[in-house]
Formats: C-alpha cells, structure tokens, sequence
C-alpha cells in the first residue's frame, strides 16, 4: 500500500548468534524511505495516518494500570488484539480492585473503545503427595468443552525441591485441541428462535441500497437462514431497511451471516462493522459482528424501545476474494423482546 503493487515471494529472519525479537517489517526502496526518529527504537516508514491500524505516531494507544504506565504504541488496533499480557501485566496488577485507564487516538468514523481484563480459565486442578511418587493415573481429570472450537491447552505443575522445599513452577508450551462435538447452549437456542422474532409475525416492508442478482432484500425476513439478502458489486455503503405496519416493542436485534454453500456465488465479503438507526432518527448503533458463520451478532436496543423501522448499514467488510466482487449482506434480521 506504500510502496506500489508487489509481489514478495517468501522472507527468512535468521538469527546468527543467540535469540532474536523482530516486531515489525517495513519494504522499502531505499533507506531514505525511512524516516529516523530519536524517540522511536529504530526507522519508522511515513505510514499514511488516516489509515486504521496504520502508524499513528508516539502514544497512538496510552494504557495505565493502578496510576503507571504501563504500555504505549504507536499504531491503533484494528478488532480485539491482546496488548498486555505476561509477566509485564502481572507485575502490574496487585490483589483487589484494579484501576484501568485508556487514551487512543481513532481516525476512523464509527469505531468504539471496548476494554477487558481476563485470565486464562483453570480447567482441572489435580492435587498429589509430594513425599509419593506419582502413579501415572491416565485420566487424572475429565473437561467438557463448552462449545466446537479450536483451544489452547497447557498444564502448570507445582513442585517441591527435595533439598530445601522450595516450590518451583513449570508451565507447558501451549498444545491446540479441536473439539468437534460439544454441547453448544447458543447453537441450540437458535431453534427456537423463530417464535421469538417479531418480524416474522408483522407486516413489513423491505427496501435495499442494491441486491445482488437473485438475493433480494425480502429474504431477510422470511425466516429462513439458507436464502440471504446481497448487495451488489461495488456498492460502497450497502445497508437494507426494514419497515413495520404497526410498531413493536424489542430489545434486541440479532444478524445471521450468509452460508457460505449457498451465497459463495456473489459473495466474496463478510461484513465486519454494522451501525443501526432506529426510526429513522438519532445517532447510530455502532456494533462488531460476529466474525463466526454459525454466530448471530447480537445488538441490544435502548429499553422500552418501539421499533417501527431500523436500517443496518455495513461500514467495514472482510475481503475474501477479489476486491471488485464485494456483495455482501445478511440471511436473517430478527427482532426480539427479552424483557431487559
């Protein structure tokens, strides 16, 4: 993006005499393409900063935690990364309450700051006699998986030193299990899901910013998730519109993504960032989707909301394919009231 097209066929980072850390990657055609700064650690290139994601300058993303800086970048984040973790966050935290403050720079319209702090999950716990050698027990722990997925597993053990007590630590490297069948709670709600969705019991009216050949907009309310509303190529703000006769006390909307086996033939884009106007009035609803295809993204309503028409607008895709073929859209819009 900085320096023209290109092919680059492979790279190797080698190093020659001990470890190595390598954080970035810039292509350039000359050194001069590089701008040096005295309080960045090496070259930095001239970034286009109107770019998400891109070099934004010193403090781009400012965390303290408990009144110490405790992390500074110089680029936004794009989607939730992981920015602290380790030895550098447990060294910040202490026992109790934990205060978090967050300064960052957002050059791109309708994002949102969300935040978290979590711990990896304890799965088993398996207790032994240090003064008894181990009996090899085979199934020393049974886990159930809360869902299909792909997890990262590893086994911290707590030993004694047999001269002087001392308890020493040792973790695993990382193993990744797929789990292929486990009960899924979500998957199964789904099901019922029908009798829950508004839309489905109401007279509306469904209009499109374009449709895709053979995708109409009315397929977004029709209750079935193989059949899916696209947008056309090339349509730079695709967004669908639905209409009610009679208006409808929701609090919750949830969007079903496209299947793959039915909508790969138009759609080579998943949208990645919605926003949501409701009545045609009032500052949108900015929300991420679910990047997983077997997931509805959840949008919760202002209670006591009375829905008589809501428009969802794509703002940020995820190219699949060939960027002139961008359809994209939706096989299901549903509105629920929860009581919330």
């Amino acid at each position: 993006a900085d320096h023209g097209d290109g092919l680059l066929t492979g790279i190797a980072l080698t190093a020659m005499d001990g470890p190595a850390f390598f954080d970035g990657l810039y292509l350039a055609r000359k050194k001069a393409d590089l701008r040096k700064d005295a309080e960045l650690v090496d070259g930095t290139p001239e970034w286009d900063t109107s770019r998400a994601g891109a070099y934004a300058g010193a403090d781009a993303l400012v965390v303290h935690l408990n009144g110490a800086r405790v992390l500074s970048l110089d680029r936004e984040t794009v989607g939730f990364q992981t920015v602290l973790a380790g030895e550098a966050l447990r060294a910040a935290l202490r026992p109790g309450t934990n205060r978090i403050a967050v300064h960052a720079r957002n050059s791109e319209p309708g994002r949102a700051l969300d935040l978290g702090l979590s711990d990896h999950r304890r799965l088993a716990t398996i207790d032994g006699d240090g003064s008894k050698p181990s009996q090899g027990d085979r199934f020393a722990a049974r886990v159930k998986f809360p869902r299909p997925g792909q997890y990262p597993l590893w086994a911290r053990v707590h030993l004694l030193d047999g001269t002087d007590g001392e308890e020493i630590v040792f973790e695993s490297t990382p193993l990744t299990v797929d789990i292929q069948e486990a009960f899924d709670p979500d998957l199964l709600s789904y099901a019922s899901d029908a009798d829950r969705n508004l839309l489905l019991d109401a007279e509306v009216t469904l209009s499109a910013s374009t449709e895709f050949n053979g995708w109409p907009a009315a397929r977004v309310a029709d209750g079935r998730y193989d059949l899916a509303w696209l947008s056309a190529d090339g349509d730079a703000q695709p967004r669908i519109e639905v209409t009610l006769r009679r208006p409808v006390k929701a609090d919750t909307l949830l969007l079903s993504h496209t299947r793959s086996d039915r909508a790969d033939a138009g759609r080579t884009t998943v949208p990645k960032r919605v926003a949501v106007v409701l009545n045609g009035k009032g500052d949108p609803i900015v929300a991420e989707v679910d990047p997983s295809r077997l997931r509805k993204t959840e949008i919760a309503l202002p209670p006591g909301t009375k829905v008589r028409s809501f428009t969802v607008q794509v703002l940020v895709c995820t190219p699949l394919g060939h960027p002139s073929k961008s359809a994209v859209g939706f096989a299901e819009l549903e509105l629920q009231y929860r009581g919330r």
